[in-house]
This record gives structure tokens, sequence and C-alpha cells, in this order.
């Protein structure tokens, strides 16, 4: 009994979000650290050695400079560490700045005609990836984004502020994205489409919720720390999605997941995508037309999704499911959008708000599909090892 003792005396447990600003904490194998989900700190063993990083920027002990992005300090026991052969304590660490981020093409291919992109920390040891975005450049829109949600998703800081997106020079066009998004434009863009008047709110309204947003591929919420939550806007990371969708069933369907890993208390792998191209009917013609955020003589580009997609993988369990959701909130004719045999009922871990509304048009139609199924219609899905369902 006495060795126990001994023994969880020689670890270092620290609480990260106690630290402004928190910095990337390393292990051994470059992997950023987690607090244990039941815990709620990060446990280290005695002698571990971790990386402290604050990339983009330096790093503060006891509010003085150390200038260096990285420094490696190790565990001497009752939460005690050793840096440089002096004895430090952890919560004098910080980052003088928030840890920045880039985001930047890696030179490989993915879905069929898109190329990849990582969101991440440049550090001078390497590039740690967040992030992973298959992205069309003819189109102008993400195809889809790959992410991990942890276990101990629940202990995430609450209070990070939602700042603007940034556009970083992927979209090709004489025109900014943040311009494409103002009501106005879209109004004029969707009425000219169906060949309505311009300032008709027929679509785009006024006031409320019936206009297009910025819909998040990784969600802000599905990060641990400040500076990964903020790494999560850039455009690439974002298709346009009705609000009342954005705000309705597609969030309740993240709130979710995020309860479905810390409930379960089990990492998911998350893909995140979109599929075809929302219509509205021609008045003139009463065809549907394709909804684009712009349009040229020429050109039509950033296309509004007629599909979100979400396939959720527990991958030690090789379980798996396609969670599905209609952007138009416009369309009532919603089984033309069922592209796969649902399943959402079977599901266990939506919320009780989700069941009630998933099937409610403006708030978003939600179906969910096998893996199988899904990825039989959505061919760009990436190839994964799941038996299972994940229900």
């Amino acid at each position: 009994m006495a060795d126990q003792s001994k023994q969880t005396k020689a670890e270092c447990q620290v609480d990260p979000l106690t630290l402004r600003n928190v910095p990337l904490i390393l292990d051994k194998n470059r992997h950023v650290m987690y607090p244990l989900s039941r815990s709620n700190k990060v446990t280290l063993n005695s002698g571990e050695i971790i990386q402290i990083c604050c990339s983009g920027n330096n790093i503060l002990y006891n509010n003085k400079l150390i200038k260096s992005e990285c420094i490696s300090i190790g565990c001497l026991a009752d939460d005690g560490f050793m840096f440089n052969g002096d004895s430090i304590e952890f919560d004098g660490l910080k980052c003088h700045q928030i840890p920045s981020n880039i985001i930047k093409y890696t030179n490989k291919t993915c879905g069929g005609h898109g190329s990849e992109l990582v969101i991440g920390y440049d550090l001078k040891q390497g590039f740690i990836t967040q992030i992973t975005i298959c992205f069309d450049n003819i189109n102008l829109t993400p195809i889809y984004a790959h992410h991990t949600i942890v276990r101990s998703i629940g202990y995430r800081d609450s209070n990070v502020p939602r700042i603007y997106f940034q556009d970083n020079g992927f979209y090709t066009l004489p025109v900014t994205l943040d311009y494409l998004y103002q009501k106005d434009n879209q109004r004029r863009i969707v009425n000219a489409l169906v060949q309505i008047d311009e300032n008709s709110d027929k679509y785009v309204r006024r006031s409320g919720d019936l206009f297009i947003n910025r819909g998040h591929l990784a969600a802000k919420g599905d990060f641990v720390y400040a500076f990964q939550q903020m790494a999560t806007f850039h455009y690439p990371n974002s298709s346009p999605q009705w609000a009342s969708f954005n705000g309705g069933n597609w969030n309740e369907v993240e709130i979710s997941v995020r309860g479905l890993a810390s409930s379960r208390e089990i990492d998911l792998e998350i893909y995140t995508g979109v599929w075809g191209t929302m219509t509205l009917p021609n008045t003139r013609t009463n065809c549907d037309t394709d909804v684009y955020l712009f349009t040229s003589s020429n050109k039509q580009s950033v296309p509004v999704p007629e599909l979100f997609w979400k396939v959720v993988v527990d991958a030690r369990r090789r379980s798996g499911v396609a969670i599905i959701g209609v952007n138009n909130p416009y369309d009532i004719a919603v089984s033309r959008h069922v592209i796969c045999d649902d399943i959402s009922e079977k599901i266990s871990w939506f919320t009780r708000l989700l069941n009630a509304q998933k099937k409610h048009i403006e708030f978003g139609y939600i179906y969910a599909c096998s893996v199988t199924d899904f990825g039989a219609v959505v061919k760009y899905l990436p190839v994964l090892d799941i038996d299972n369902l994940l229900l």
C-alpha cells in the first residue's frame, strides 16, 4: 500500500486551462497532450519529458521572456518540473501571445480532383497538423475536412471568442469572401439566379435566420484549447450554409457527436464535407437553378451545397456512421435529397432536441446511413476500416 502511495505522488498533474495564453503541450511523439477525461488534468510520469511550444512567438516564465518558441521540461515529482537544471512550476509558463496557426498546401491530391490543405502550427522542429482539408480549386469549395475529437472535449475552453474568417488567398476571385457573405450581395446573386426582383426577400430575408452563413466543417467547439479553436476560422474550413440550419439541427449534430466522445470516453475521427449544389426554382423557366455565392459572365463558384455530411468513426472499435443534413430550408421534397438508407432512428446518442426536430426542414432535415452505403454514393470519401455501426 505504501509503494502505491509513493507511485501516485511521483506523478505530475497539471491543468493547462489555468494558463493564459495556453501553449502547445507536446509528448515525446510530438502529439498535443490533453487532460484525462475524468480528472481534467494532464498526467505525467516522473522523469517524463514534454515540450512547451508557442508557435510564432516566445514563452514566458513568471512573465519573464524566454527567447524560444519551444522548451523541453521534465516531470520531477509531485507536480514539479525541471528546465535547464532549474526547478520550475508549470503554472508559471505561458505564451507571450496565443500560438499562431497557418494553412498551407501539402502538394498531395485528394477527393479525385482536390488539393490537400493542412491547418496547424509551423514549429522549427516540424509541422503539427490539426485539420486536413480536401479543397476544390476550380469550384472554390472544400470537399471535406478531417480532424479528431478527443475524449476530454468536455473540458474545452468555453470562453474563446469568435473571430473573423481568414481568406488566405485560396479564393481567386475579384471580390472578397466577406463581401460575398453580405446579406445584400446574397440577395442580389440569388434573386438574379432565379430571376426575381433584386430587392425581393423571398429567400434571403432581411431579419431572422433565413440567410446564408459561414458553416464550419471542423467545428470551433470540437477542440479543447483556445489556439485550436481559433485555428478553425479559415475560409477553406467552411462552406455556405443556411443560418437556420447552421444554428439549428447541424449545431445539434455537432453537440451530439461531442457528447458521444465525452460520455463514452472515446476519441473520434471526424470527416465533414459537402455534396452537390442546392437549387431553387427559376420563376420564369420553372427549372431547378443551382445556387452560388459568386457569379459572373463566364464563371460560377463558391457553390451553396445541397448536403452537409459528417462521418463519425471510432477507429479502435472499427465502428462508424454517416450523418447527413439537407441545406435547403425551402425544399419540401426532401426525399430527393436522401442518398442512402436512413438509419437515424437507431442512433442512441442524438440530443433530445435533435431527435425531436431532425425532420424539420427549416432547421435542416437530418438523416443517417451506414458508412458503406454513404460511401457508395459519395465516392470521394476516404477508404475507412469500419465493420460496425456506431449507434
